[in-house]
This record gives structure tokens, C-alpha cells and sequence, in this order.
């Protein structure tokens, strides 16, 4: 499956957000950033395919954003993820979901895998577009994983539900 996505920073509720959108007539789904994280104002698209589904090279070799299907343990995803990175080293970000919630994702060929905590969503296939617009302004998935954990700690367990979840 591909897909032109989207992407464009928003205010949500007095903080930030991230509205996703795939195509005429599709649901925005909004990642949430947490208290006092912010983002320049930028649209950004860019091409998101799903690496288990679409068997076209070319559509795979273009890919600015690879994403995994099916949810996984850590220790799958990363082998997973590792191997996606190494066979697509032009690709901006892939990102596989994690049984129990949140992501894991690495920018590009050289980066390590990174967790990026949020809530158990039935929409995450527009996160890892979210996440493709936070690097794109500048930032990196580090930080933004820290600045999740650190809120929650904050704000206790309940928050990592309304910091970083698509909605």
C-alpha cells in the first residue's frame, strides 16, 4: 500500500499537533506533542508505503516514509526495522509498531532504532508520517521519545496516553 501523505503542524487544545491526512475524504488523525514541545508552522508530504505489502521496487526505492504492518515484540521489531533500513538506505524514516503501543523507528540507514512512546492506537499507520514532519522541522526522534517519557514522569502514567497518541 502507498499513499501521499500530508502533514501539517496545528495547534490542538493550548499545545501542539501534528494533523495527518492521506487523501481527500480520509479522517485527519492528530499526533499530540507534549506540554511545551513546539514546532515551526510547515506542511509537509511526502510518500508512505507499507514495506509488507507493496512488492513494487521502484514505489519501494522512493519511499520517503517505510512502515511495518503488524504489531510486534521489541525484540522482533528491531530486527525487523534494522533490516529495512540496511535494504532501503535512501528512505527518510521506517518505523515498526510495538505490541502494547508506541514505535520504533530509526531515521535513515546510520541511525540506531529509536522507541517513541504513545498509547495503544488502532490508527498508527499515520505516526510514522508525524514522526517523517518532526525530523523534517529540524528535530530529532530522541528528543521527542525524551520529551514523552519526561511528561509522563510529570504527569504520571495516565499522560503518555494524551502526549503522544494519534486521536
Amino acid at each position: 500500500m502507498k499513499r501521499l501523505v500530508t502533514v501539517a503542524v496545528a495547534p490542538f487544545a493550548g499545545r501542539c499537533a501534528l494533523r495527518a491526512e492521506d487523501g481527500p475524504g480520509s479522517a485527519p488523525q492528530l499526533l499530540v506533542l507534549p506540554p511545551r514541545v513546539w514546532l515551526p508552522a510547515l506542511v509537509d508530504e511526502h510518500l508512505a508505503v507499507d514495506a509488507d505489502l507493496c512488492r513494487d521496487e521502484r514505489v519501494l526505492g522512493c519511499a520517503d516514509v517505510l512502515l511495518c504492518g503488524g504489531r510486534l515484540p521489541l525484540g522482533e521489531a528491531w530486527h525487523r526495522l534494522t533490516g529495512l533500513t540496511a535494504a532501503r538506505p535512501g528512505c527518510r524514516l521506517a518505523a515498526v509498531p510495538l505490541i502494547g503501543g508506541g514505535l520504533l523507528a530509526a531515521e535513515g540507514a546510520e541511525r540506531r532504532p529509536v522507541v517513541v512512546p504513545c498509547a495503544p492506537v488502532s490508527g498508527w499507520s499515520l505516526l510514522p508520517s508525524c514522526l517523517h514532519t518532526w525530523l523534517t522541522a529540524g528535530r530529532e526522534l530522541a528528543e521527542l521519545a525524551a520529551a514523552v517519557r519526561a511528561s509522563a514522569a510529570v504527569q504520571g502514567a495516565a499522560a503518555v496516553r494524551g502526549t503522544a497518541a494519534i486521536r
